[in-house]
Parts: C-alpha cells; structure tokens; sequence
C-alpha cells in the first residue's frame, strides 16, 4: 500500500489562519469607525463653513493616519500568518520523512522564509506587484473614497456631524449600507474591508500552495499533484473541472485569487519500496534524485544527514523494560545450561538443539517494537508489519505460517552472549561488558578506532554489521551471528571477527 504525505494538519492551520486574519482586519476598521463615530459627537451639528472646513480637516487627516496605521498592522499579520501556514505545511512534510526514518531536525529549514519573501515580494505573480504596494495602493483608495465622502458632503451643504456620521458607516465593516449608497457616493466601496480580506485570503492560500510545492517538489517518491477543489457553494467552474486533475509537478496550476483549494501528493511506491531504496541510498548506493532531495531538505550539511539514517535511536520496547530484562535474565540462564558441555562451533546444531528442546518458547527472547521502522528491518530480513512477524513467523500467501530462521539466529546471538555472561561473570543477563567487549576486540582486530567509552561507534557498527547491529554493541553482536548465519561467504570481515571473538569466548 502507498505510503501518504498527508498534509491535513497543514489544511485545517489554514483555516483556522484564514480566520484569524479575518478577525483581526474586521476589528482594526471596526475600532477606526469607532474612533469616528467619538468623534463626529464632537462634530458641529449645523452648517458653519468654517467650523467645518476645520473639523472636517482634523478628522480627515485622523482617518488618513488610522488607514496608514492598519496597512502596516494588516501587512504585518498577513506575513505572520503565511509564516506559520509555512511553518504548518513544513511539519506535515517532516512527519512522512519520520515515517520513512529520514532525519527531521534542520529539515526544510529556509521554507517558511522563502514562501513570505516569494509570496510577499511577488515572484510568483507576473508584473511588478508586492504586498506592501497592494495594501498601500487599497489605503490610498480607501483615502480617496473618504475624501470623495467629505467633499459631496460639503457640496450638498451637510453638517460636519452628518458628514462625520456618513465617514463612521463607510468605515464600519458592519454597517448596512443604504441601497443608494452608490449613487450617494458613486465609486466607493460598499464593503470597506472587502479588498484587505481578499489579499489576506489570498495571500494564505498562496502560502500554503508554495510551501506545499517547495516541501515535495524535489521528492523523488512523489510522482504528481493532484488537484482537490473545496467543493463548497462558491467554488468556481474551473475549479470544480480541476477536481481530481493530474499535474506534472512543475505543472500546478496557482489558485486563484480569494481560492481555497487544496492539493495531493502522488505516491505510488509502498513503505517496503522507500524503505529499501532508502536503505541502499543510505549504505553508500548510487542514487542522485534521494542526493538532490536530501540536499535540499538538509542544505550543505545533507551528507551528515545521510549518515544518520544508520544510527536512528532504538526503538522504544512493546513491553515495560523490567519484564524484558527478566526474559533476558531468564535466557542466559536457559542457554547456560542447555548449552552447558554441549558442541556450538556449528550454529545449526545449536540452533536445531534450542527449538527443538524449547519449541515456540525460544520466541519470547524476541524483541516487540510497538514503533517498527523499516529502516531496521534491513538488519533483519523483511520489515515486522505484525507481531507474529516481529518473532519471526511470516504468513506466506498459500496462508501458511513458517519460521525465518534468521530471526531465530539473531536471538540465538543474544542467548550466546548470555552463557558468556553467566559462566565467566557469574551473573545470568545479557551484559553489556561482555557485549563492548566482543565488538571492541572484533572492530579493533579488523582496523576500527573505537570511541570515547572504549567500543565501536554506532555509525561504524550500522555500516559494517547491519543498520539494526548500530543500535548498540548487543544488538551489533546479535547482527553479526545471522550475518554469518545469512551469508557464511560473504559475511563482512567484522561480522567475522565477532564470531570468532564469540567461539573464543565459549571455549571453542
């Protein structure tokens, strides 16, 4: 089944921006009438040209410097606002690379910047418009209309107060204005908010559509955009014909003015496929489209990033660490004295000796991960997709259920350090002292430099045994045992000299 890159989060932070931004340009012309309309009580309540003229210059140079003031609060907002629309979108593209086990921090870290200054200063729109000159071009209207107000006032010999009080209506984003207001004052806007909120609308949409775009754009797994119209009452016919449309990734068509829409990224590949791909990419493969990616989610430091897809932290244990410690416990007991005088230079015979004395049993020694990455299934032999394959039983298709001996070696590895454990340090659990041990002499012997605590980096336990062997030196130990077990000819030369660190260890 495809794996999604799902950016729903992303839609509802949208919506619930969009009405932020909403709100907060209704309230700052809500406040502006109110000022008005303190001030028009103060206003001269019979024509008086020069009481007039005076008053109506005072209120006129008022409302000019509240206009001004809320292009610079309303700018302000609208580039808050697409910053955390960015910032929203970003986190929905970092959760698939989580889900894939890329690294996350430092993750499209210039997106949320690129989308304000490329939404903001125009590049994405033809000619040479930007957001400060189409809020500043609305104020100057804004101004005029306020102007164009005071003068037919004046010209039909109204007071200041009427004058004033037709101002505190204009500027009422609330107010109903009359029917004839049009032909009152021809040219004005009937809706004084109307051009602000569609920029800030707009403006949003934009900046969710151009970090959408900039987070997937270079993703090798996604293939194409699809369109997905909002399907509300005032969605447009174009819209509606896009619905459900294919689009090449450099393709996508941008949303319209005061649009809503949103979009899908392709995926056809399974979480087996990006796991594997990934996997090859990450031990070294040849694989420009994920360098290209990983350049652009990580910029100049996406090599270290590279490298830190073998190291991922362990996952957290299914079971609470008391009771897995004594399963632990429990089997290095068992297998100190199962295997106690007995002949485990052939791991076959030991192997054949431990199931069939113990059964189904020995599959408790199996660790249950209730957050199963697939990158750690490349230590193993598929990606656990349920419980029954975390112990290593896979259904096959005929529905049969048959053992992958493999896992079963890799626990055979643990169970073997745990008769070390218990016959030469008196103390039946899995060690880690024998573990360090056991790798720090094999990696030392084959020309590793070991780190600060006197053992194996992870990084050169995840490149040299297996991904999942980099979790910690018993897991490295575990790994290198099914390495041998896996591919006697071709194991790694460190898989190889923990074997035999194991067999000297044993008394072998």
């Amino acid at each position: 089944m495809p794996l999604e890159l799902d950016f729903s989060s992303a839609i509802e932070q949208r919506e619930r921006i969009t009405k932020d931004q909403e709100k907060l340009i209704h309230d700052l012309y809500k406040e502006a009438s109110e000022e008005i309309g303190k001030k028009a009580e103060q206003a001269p309540r019979v024509p008086s040209d020069h009481l007039n003229q005076q008053y109506l210059r005072e209120l006129q140079n008022q409302i000019n410097d509240q206009i001004t003031s809320m292009e610079g609060k309303i700018g302000s907002s609208i580039k808050s606002g697409m910053e955390q629309m960015s910032k929203a979108t970003v986190d929905s593209a970092k959760q698939f690379l989580s889900d894939t086990g890329m690294p996350i921090k430092g993750a499209y870290s210039n997106v949320p910047a690129d989308t304000v200054r490329a939404v903001a200063s125009g590049q994405l729109y033809k000619g040479d418009w930007t957001l400060s000159k189409a809020l500043w071009l609305d104020g100057k209207n804004t101004q005029k209309d306020v102007q164009a107000i005071i003068a037919k006032g004046i010209a039909e010999n109204k007071s200041a107060y009427d004058i004033a009080k037709d101002l505190e209506k204009y500027v009422n984003p609330d107010a109903r204005k009359d029917w004839d207001w049009g032909k009152v004052y021809p040219g004005s806007k009937k809706v004084v908010d109307y051009n602000a909120q569609r920029l800030a609308r707009t403006m949003i949409s934009h900046a969710y559509q151009q970090a959408f775009v900039r987070t997937t754009l270079k993703n090798p797994f996604v293939i194409k955009y699809q369109w997905q119209a909002a399907g509300t009452e005032r969605t447009c016919e174009i819209c509606n014909e896009r619905d459900g449309q294919l689009y090449e990734k450099d393709e996508l068509p941008l949303d319209h003015p005061n649009g809503m829409c949103t979009f899908l990224a392709v995926i056809e590949d399974s979480m087996e496929d990006i796991a594997d791909r990934l996997a090859d990419w990450a031990h070294g493969g040849d694989d420009p489209e994920l360098d290209e990616w990983a350049k652009d989610l990580y910029g100049k430091n996406w090599q270290e990033k590279k490298e830190e897809v073998l190291t991922k932290q362990e996952p957290k244990a299914s079971m609470p660490v008391k009771d897995y410690k004594d399963i632990q416990q429990k089997w290095g007991v068992t297998c100190s004295k199962a295997l106690s005088g007995k002949t485990i230079q052939n791991l076959d015979e030991a192997l054949t000796y431990m199931t069939s004395t113990y059964g189904s049993e020995f599959l408790s020694a199996a660790p249950l991960f209730d957050n199963k990455n697939p990158l750690y299934a490349r230590g193993y032999e598929a990606y656990y997709s349920s419980w029954e394959d975390s112990l290593g039983i896979h259904v096959h298709k005929d529905n049969s259920k048959r053992l992958e001996t493999s896992t079963w070696v890799h626990e055979l590895g643990h169970a073997l350090t745990g008769y070390i454990a218990a016959t030469q340090k008196g103390r039946h659990s899995f060690l880690p002292e024998v573990c360090n041990s056991i790798t720090a002499t094999a990696f030392t012997n084959t020309g590793h430099e070991l780190n600060k605590k006197g053992v194996p980096t992870n990084r050169d336990m995840a490149r040299c045994v297996s991904p999942y062997g980099g979790t910690n030196t018993a897991e490295c130990v575990a790994e290198a045992v099914r390495n041998i077990w896996d591919h006697p000819d071709s194991a790694s030369k460190e898989s190889m000299a923990i074997h035999e660190e194991l067999l000297r260890l044993l008394g072998r």
